[in-house]
């Protein structure tokens, strides 16, 4: 069957033309050469030009569909478009770039807080924990780049990126976001670092949407090498620790210490601990979403002392939470927005340290306090990190009890650590010549 035909073009033909069953037809109006009708199997039918053009050869080019252009009006405006196409001009060619334009002028439109925005919705749909969303909080980068929030990115350029980075770090050694607390160097080039981490993913998150933005500027970013002082508490410190938390007046803060440094947990995991996800009976902790996100949720073992600590804590618990349902569910529970501790640092003299320090501790105390010391797997699996990647990970699949020992092992070598005094030394008389 032809594909195309010559034809009169009326209004009664357009409306009573026959579909047809695949493909797709052509008539070319006998009144106007070059204007045609197009039909295709689904049924749209669009008016068309069709001619060839000096240095691109035939172009068939669609201008407008039926209903909204007349007969009469479709042949006036192909009269104009063949026109053009005589003088070498390809419709096809300056739609595709007019659409190409478009696209570049919508992609130029996206601002940073647009990005931002976009990139908070990815990690939720994604279920990242709070913490991690809470590092692309609006609020957090307009504090540092207010003047870039309502900037369209692809207007944002390396050098910007450069000089602002530096700026920022000064800008915060000078305490200019200070908010009350002492600020030197270290903090700015550690904060510019942080919030231009930031930024860079928001971008790239940007740019898988809008592949036309221009590549990232983060690029010319020079970063700053930062000292931090992440450091377990030293061995002859832990004794002064342990005294300070004791003297804590919190209960539910001393015990809350105690079960970091025991268990070896981030604090935000040990923060959330509902009830529902403790087993005293198998002396086990589950925890539903660590770092990492909820696939990498396990089962951690308690030890005798995690196991004392829980039980004194439920034997308190229905007197603190007094009925309020909102602080019932959680093991440390507090008078907080969210019900749970969330402030947990106390004051010791003669030591500064973090509640992070803990978790250090711990995964120190099992690596090389130990004796014997623990494998390099099991320490691994009971701080929920990943394993090396090699091809033995694969085959690693430890039981909740196997992990028990050694986890009952870090406790005991804790407690005798925290234990430690110094020796009292008496000076004897001197011996009679």
């Amino acid at each position: 069957m032809k594909t195309s035909q010559l034809v009169k073009l009326t209004e009664r033909f357009v409306s009573a033309v026959e579909i047809p069953g695949e493909g797709k037809r052509l008539y070319l109006d006998t009144e106007r050469r070059g204007f045609g009708l197009a039909v295709s199997a689904g049924g749209a039918k669009s008016y068309i030009c069709l001619r060839r053009v000096p240095g691109h050869g035939q172009i068939r080019f669609k201008f407008g569909n039926v209903g909204e252009l007349t007969v009469a009006e479709a042949r006036r405006q192909a009269e104009g478009i063949l026109a053009r196409m005589a003088m070498g001009a390809n419709p096809v060619a300056e739609r595709r770039e007019a659409r190409t334009q478009e696209k570049r002028e919508a992609v130029r439109g996206i601002t940073l807080r647009q990005a931002t925005a976009l990139t908070v919705a990815t990690l939720r749909a994604k279920g990242r924990l709070p913490r991690t969303i809470q590092a692309f909080d609006e609020r957090v980068i307009e504090k540092y780049l207010g003047d870039w929030m309502d900037k369209p990115l692809a207007d944002i350029t390396r050098a910007d990126v450069r000089q602002r980075h530096h700026r920022l770090a000064a800008e915060i050694a000078r305490g200019k976001y200070a908010l009350g607390r002492p600020r030197g160097p270290e903090h700015g080039r550690h904060t510019a670092n942080a919030i231009f981490r930031v930024f860079r993913a928001i971008y790239n998150r940007a740019l898988r949407e809008h592949p036309e933005l221009p590549a990232n500027p983060c690029v010319n970013v020079d970063w700053f090498t930062v000292k931090t002082d992440r450091t377990a508490i030293p061995v002859e410190k832990l004794p002064i620790w342990f005294a300070g938390v004791q003297k804590c007046g919190h209960a539910v803060r001393r015990d809350f210490l105690l079960f970091i440094l025991f268990s070896g947990l981030r604090r935000e995991s040990a923060e959330t601990m509902r009830w529902a996800h403790v087993d005293l009976q198998r002396k086990a902790l589950h925890i539903p979403r660590p770092k990492g996100g909820e696939e990498r949720a396990f089962d951690l073992p308690l030890s005798d002392f995690l196991v004392e600590i829980l039980e004194r804590r439920r034997a308190e618990h229905e007197q603190l939470c007094a009925g309020n349902e909102r602080m019932a569910q959680w093991v440390w529970p507090a008078d907080s927005a969210s019900g749970h501790i969330v402030e947990s640092r106390v004051e010791i003299e003669g030591l500064d340290w973090v509640p992070h320090d803990l978790r250090r501790t711990f995964i120190t105390c099992a690596e090389h306090w130990c004796q014997p010391r623990l494998h390099p797997y099991d320490v691994k699996l009971l701080v929920n990190h990943r394993l090396s990647g090699d091809v033995t990970e694969g085959y690693v699949t430890p039981s909740l009890e196997y992990l028990r020992a050694p986890m009952q092992a870090v406790t005991d070598k804790l407690r005798a650590l925290c234990a430690m005094r110094k020796a009292k030394v008496v000076r004897l008389p001197k011996r009679a010549a």
